[in-house]
Order: structure tokens, then C-alpha cells, then sequence
């Protein structure tokens, strides 16, 4: 096997960097190197010297101690202790060679240079700090021991010893060389991934659909990707600094702050939503579009005053859109089911009453023998009956004219009317619900005729519901009116009371299909809550609109704007939209209801 591939299976897998690699595997090349010379120098020594004493071999096993550093390295991964303790062995073997060789008078004190070029290699001011004070307090005591005669010192050295210091010398001169070239080649091939490292995230950055940023604590922008310019439409350089911080909404400003702030104390990934000034070449005013900002800490063993961040921003305005929209969507669905719910519990109502009148009256006729009924008592009775079936069918034909208007299947059919005559015609209808109501119903109607090209069925269900609830929700001696006027393109039938009136907050829900005030049986009113929905229908029908103003306790006025010539052919049918009330709070229109 390579030895290579041997160094690259010994690095331990905390290694995951370039960096952190490349400096496992310069000392564990360095320290296998030096252990290993010591070792093969033992055969050598006993060679030429013969068999070493008991301080010759203790010295010859310290010099197989790096092999244990790369064991202890390769196993438990912590390269700064594994340099530490190869310092300390470093220069204790130096000290050991100097005592050996004289003292300090002897050339290998110099050797302590390695020792120091070691620590400063590693990069770290820690293990710098720590073999000067190991080198030191090794002088120091070697200096003491020979104050006091104990060094061995020898002033006329044998050949063995000769070659005992060359041998010494020679080891650690290799132990330096192979650390020193080991070192060098970490760092330059640290440097040469770091370099290739740093082009891959830069070709990242600036082909990335994303704004990539990076920001000091504070926010201010250090760097920033080319995606700015379709982002925001104006150069990565003008969000350096506070570039950035100036685009954002005024509203949204403390959230951005307080995201770096979460990112750097934290550290963790914090992001938030907010607002940004685009700028578009073609458009004099900016747009704001909402953004997305996930930011966490760059480097982290950095102290506090020097703490980055690395931010990725998106844009979301699409994304806030379809939220929105989705929002809407559930809001109107529940409205929705909430109105057909009410509508339900009102119809019910509505059914019932006249259903109970109808099976009692037409009991007590079937039991006409038995209880001798008098004729006029019996007249009475089928006159009760038949004004139950007709508010039954009344019923029945709202909810389905209003089921039609909504499924876009009511079909008009435009031909030229008088229609003075036909709203004449229909207040007379009214004129006995208004005398029984102890109501004035008036009628100003130009005297000339005038044509109407539109559908004269629905022009008079339009009036027949305004009539119906004018005349409902007006106290007795009160004033029903009703007025046509015309300009150069449309009629307007508006019919106006002195009733109760409606509250200005209520006024958007009007003409909302299935939507009643009170939603109960102890309701003041009747009806179905159909009435305005089916005449907003019919005039949107013809092309017309409605207009409804009131005041509370003073009355309503409710204006039909219809075309003078409608769409003849009758094939166009507009399916009819729901009106999506403002007010979320009170659903009360007490208005929309059929006689």
C-alpha cells in the first residue's frame, strides 16, 4: 500500500477541512519520520558502540516517543495537545543531548532553535508561548546542574561519544527537516485548497439566484453577490455598508436589526420577512416586495468584536401573494358556509310558519262536519291557505331565481317596454301591503313614455324587492317613494323609506347572497335574505349596478342604475361574483329579505 494512502487512512475523521487535514497529516509524517529514524539508529549504536547503558537506553526509547504522538493523534483527533506534548518531548531531548554533551558551553544548545521554529509553525501564539517556556526553564536547569558539577562535562571527547552526538545530531536534524518541510508543504497545500475553496463558493455566490451577503454584528454589509442586481435592480456596491439597510422598509427596520443580533448571540440560524425598495429603470416610483433573510454566524470561535455573519436573501413576493390569495380563498370559503348555514336556519323559519298555518287550517276544514264551521269561518280559512301556499312559492321562486343568478344559468331576454307604465303598474300592485302597513307609497314617474330595452320580467322582480323590503322596515305613518329618471344612457329606478335605516358599518355586507341579521327564530323580520342579492343580480344582468345609502334611524335610498338598450341577443350570461364583506365582526343586513 502507498504510503500516502497509509497517512490518509491514519487522519483521524474530525479532520474535515482542508486545512485541519493537511495539518494532521504533516505532523503525523513528520513524527512517524522522526520516531521511525530513531529506531532504525538503534542497530547502528550497538554496532559501533556495543550495548548502551541505562541511561543511553532511555534516551534511544525517548526518541521513539513522536510514534506515540501519532498513535495518540490518529486515535483521539486533537491536533493542538498532540502538539503540545511533541514540544515538550522536543525539548527535553534537547535538553538531555545538552547535558550529555557538556553543558552549555557545548554546540548543541543550538539545536534549541528547532525546538522554537516548531512551535512558531504551528501557527498558534499558545504552543509559541509554551516552548519558550519549556526551552528556558531546560537552560535553566541545565545551567544550575552545572554550577553544581553535575553535568558530565567533557572536555576531550572519545570517538564514541563522537559518533553517540553525530547520531544524536543527525536525528534531530531529520526530526526538524521533516517537520519543518512537512509543515511547509501543510500550508502551502492548505492554502492552494483554500484558494480553490474560496473560487468554488465565489462562483457559487455570483451565479446564485439568491443575494448572498456577508455582515459584520451590526448589519453593515461586508460583502455582497451579483444577484443583487435583478433582486433589487441596482449594483452589489451600492449595498455595502449601510446600502442595504437604507432600502429596507422603514416599518421593517427593527426586525432586520434585531435578526444579526439573534444570529450573532445566539448562534444560531435566525431569519425574517420584510420589505425592500426595488428600483426599475422604467419606473419612476420604486416597488416594495417582501424578502426572506436567513442569516447565521460566518466564523465561530471568533471573539465578539469580530464576529461575521453570512446572510441568503429571497425574494417571496410571489410566495405572500399566493399566501394571500390562499387567506382570501378560506375567508371567503367560510363566509360562505357561514352565510348558507344562516340561510338555512332563516328558510326553515320561513318554511314552517306557513306550512303549520296550512295543515291547521286545512284540519279544522276536513273536520267541518263534526265542528259546524260558519261560512264566513271557513272563507277565512282557505284565504289563510292560499296566502300561505303563495308565500311558500314566493319562497321557492327567490331561492331559485337566486341559485340560478349563481350558477350563471338565468337567462334575460331584452325587448323594448314602457317602463313608466310597468313601474306604475307595479306600485299599484304594492299600494294594499302599503294601506295594510298604514304606509304612503308614492310614485313620480316622468309622464311621457320612455322605452326600455331590457328584460320587463326582471325589471319588475327588481322593483317588486325593493318595494317589498321598503315597505317591511317601515314603521307605520312612514313614506315609501319611488322615482325613475333617465339620462343620455341609463334609467335610474330608485326607491327610497323613512324606515329604520342601516347602520354605515353593514352597508359593504348588502347584497351579499344568503347573508340575514338576526339568523334566529326570534327575528323581528321575515324573509329569506335573498331580495338585494337577487336585484344586484338582475341589474348586473342588464349591465346595470346598485347603489345603496342609508342612515340609521332615517331611512334608506336604494338606486338601480339600468341601461336604456340592454344586450338583446340574451346569450351572454354573467355568472355573478360573491361580495366579500370588509367587516369581519357583525354580519347584519337587515335589509336583504323577500316579502
Amino acid at each position: 500500500m502507498p504510503i500516502g494512502s497509509v497517512l490518509d487512512h491514519l487522519v483521524h475523521e474530525s479532520a474535515s477541512d482542508a486545512v485541519s487535514y493537511f495539518r494532521h497529516r504533516a505532523f503525523l509524517t513528520a513524527h512517524l519520520s522522526g520516531g521511525l529514524t530513531g529506531i532504525l539508529a538503534i542497530p547502528l549504536y550497538l554496532a559501533i558502540v556495543g550495548a548502551p547503558s541505562s541511561s543511553e537506553a532511555v534516551a534511544f526509547a525517548w526518541l521513539a516517543t513522536p510514534l506515540l504522538l501519532s498513535v495518540g493523534l490518529s486515535r483521539g483527533g486533537r491536533l493542538e495537545r498532540a502538539e503540545a506534548f511533541s514540544v515538550a518531548n522536543f525539548t527535553t531531548l534537547v535538553a538531555v543531548a545538552v547535558w550529555m554533551c557538556g553543558g552549555l558551553a557545548s554546540s548543541v544548545v543550538c539545536w534549541f532553535i528547532p525546538v522554537l521554529l516548531y512551535a512558531a509553525s504551528t501557527g498558534r501564539r499558545n504552543s509559541l508561548l509554551s516552548a519558550a517556556v519549556h526551552v528556558i526553564m531546560a537552560l535553566a536547569i541545565v545551567a544550575v546542574g552545572q554550577v553544581w558539577g553535575v553535568p558530565p562535562v567533557i572536555s576531550s571527547p572519545t570517538l564514541l561519544w563522537t559518533i553517540a552526538l553525530a547520531n544524536s545530531a543527525i536525528i534531530c536534524i531529520v526530526y526538524a527537516v521533516t517537520v519543518a518541510a512537512g509543515l511547509d508543504s501543510a500550508n502551502r497545500q492548505a492554502a492552494k485548497m483554500q484558494s480553490e475553496e474560496d473560487a468554488r463558493y465565489r462562483l457559487l455566490a455570483d451565479n446564485a439566484t439568491d443575494l448572498i451577503t456577508r455582515h459584520t454584528r451590526s448589519g453593515n454589509v461586508l460583502f455582497a453577490s451579483p444577484a443583487a442586481r435583478d433582486l433589487f435592480g441596482i449594483a452589489s456596491s451600492d449595498l455595502l455598508d449601510n446600502g442595504l439597510f437604507s432600502l429596507v422598509h422603514v416599518g421593517d427596520r427593527p426586525a432586520y436589526l434585531t435578526v444579526f443580533a439573534d444570529a450573532a448571540e445566539l448562534g444560531t440560524t435566525a431569519t425574517v420577512e420584510f420589505r425592500i425598495r426595488k428600483t426599475i429603470m422604467d419606473e419612476a416610483v420604486p416597488q416594495w416586495r417582501w424578502v426572506e433573510m436567513r442569516c447565521r454566524r460566518f466564523n465561530e470561535n471568533a471573539a465578539d468584536d469580530a464576529v461575521e455573519l453570512v446572510a441568503v436573501t429571497r425574494d417571496i413576493e410571489a410566495h405572500r401573494r399566493q399566501q394571500e390569495a390562499l387567506r382570501l380563498a378560506n375567508e371567503l370559503t367560510e363566509k360562505a358556509s357561514d352565510a348558507k348555514t344562516r340561510f338555512l336556519a332563516n328558510i326553515s323559519h320561513e318554511l314552517r310558519t306557513p306550512l303549520n298555518a296550512i295543515i291547521g287550517f286545512s284540519e279544522m276544514l276536513s273536520m267541518e262536519m263534526p265542528i259546524k264551521l260558519p261560512p264566513e269561518r271557513v272563507v277565512e280559512y282557505a284565504v289563510l291557505i292560499n296566502e300561505s301556499g303563495r308565500h311558500l312559492l314566493d319562497v321557492v321562486n327567490g331561492i331559485l331565481d337566486m341559485s340560478k343568478l349563481e350558477a350563471g344559468s338565468f337567462t334575460i331576454t331584452p325587448e323594448p317596454f314602457d317602463v313608466g307604465a310597468l313601474v306604475k303598474r307595479t306600485v299599484a300592485m304594492m299600494a294594499p301591503m302599503a294601506e295594510k302597513a298604514d304606509v304612503k307609497l308614492t310614485c313620480d314617474v316622468p309622464l311621457a313614455g320612455r322605452e326600455l330595452v331590457a328584460d320587463p320580467r326582471a325589471c319588475k322582480q327588481i322593483l317588486l324587492n325593493l318595494l317589498s323590503n321598503a315597505l317591511k322596515f317601515t314603521d307605520k305613518s312612514g313614506d315609501v317613494s319611488v322615482t325613475l329618471a333617465f339620462d343620455a344612457r341609463n334609467a335610474f329606478l330608485t326607491v327610497r323609506d323613512t324606515g329604520v335605516g342601516i347602520h354605515e358599518r353593514d352597508l359593504p355586507t348588502l347584497a351579499t347572497p344568503f347573508v340575514q341579521a338576526q339568523s334566529s327564530y326570534d327575528r323581528r323580520y321575515e324573509g329569506t335574505g335573498l331580495g338585494l342579492s337577487v336585484v344586484k343580480g338582475l341589474a348586473e344582468l342588464h349591465g346595470g349596478s346598485l347603489n345603496i345609502r342609508s342612515k340609521l334611524g332615517v331611512g334608506t335610498s336604494v338606486t338601480v342604475r339600468l341601461p336604456i338598450d340592454a344586450d338583446a341577443s340574451g346569450s351572454t350570461i354573467r355568472r355573478l361574483q360573491p361580495t366579500s364583506p370588509k367587516d369581519d365582526g357583525e354580519q347584519s343586513t337587515r335589509r336583504q329579505s323577500v316579502a
